[in-house]
């Protein structure tokens, strides 16, 4: 038997909150995380809509029933089968997307990338090919970076783009040890991160982050 592949053309979601218009000074690209879908994730930054602001919820290519055959469906990035294959394709998807959406906006328009869980990796290694212009962002919330990225290579372009990682308190994922031991593991490749620790569990809360919404527009 011999393994055989083929590109094919496929239809990709996405969200936005927000209009693309000349006001709009920050875009900001927001991945979820494993199992879930677009438009229940884009909830959280409802909150966040603004005149001078878009968000960007891309939705991950690959969907499936969370609970046996039926009910509730959610989405994933990749999986362990075919995973470099994934990453590739939801690069190019991605990176197709940021295409498509700066067309509508000003060229000086600042761009941020936020990963929830999978999504942090997703982020990650999206900023690593990332195909757009004026990226000043990435930020993590509740997720592990992915080791695969030898991040000294691109160690000038990382620096540059005011990396944050938020771990919550009471995480059933990400132990105080776990979020100690990524902070360190990316210190010892020189990457430039600030830590910041909210109190909750695996998900995202409204105060800390429209905090660093405000904060980090407020630095670009």
């Amino acid at each position: 038997m011999k393994e055989h592949h083929i590109k094919i053309e496929k239809t990709a979601r996405y969200y936005t909150i927000g209009e693309p218009s000349s006001l709009v000074k920050h875009l900001w690209f927001c991945l979820h995380g494993y199992g879930q879908l677009g438009q229940y994730f884009a909830q959280n930054f409802k909150p966040l809509k603004s005149d001078d602001r878009l968000i960007v919820i891309p939705e991950a290519p690959n969907r499936f029933y969370l609970n046996g055959t039926g009910g509730r469906i959610g989405a994933t990035w990749m999986t362990k089968e075919e995973r470099l294959r994934d990453i590739d394709d939801y690069c190019q998807y991605l990176n197709q997307l940021i295409k498509s959406v700066e067309s509508q906006l000003s060229k000086n328009v600042n761009i941020h990338l936020f990963g929830f869980s999978q999504g942090l990796a997703t982020a990650f290694r999206w900023a690593n090919v990332f195909d757009g212009s004026n990226l000043k962002s990435l930020h993590g919330w509740a997720g592990t970076f992915p080791p695969d990225i030898d991040y000294r290579l691109n160690a000038e372009k990382f620096n540059g783009l005011n990396i944050t990682l938020h771990f919550a308190s009471d995480d059933r994922f990400i132990s105080e040890e776990k979020s100690s031991e990524i902070m360190s593991q990316l210190n010892e490749m020189d990457i430039e991160i600030k830590r910041f620790d909210f109190e909750g569990e695996h998900k995202i809360y409204e105060e800390p982050l429209i905090k660093l919404f405000n904060t980090i527009e407020a630095k670009n």
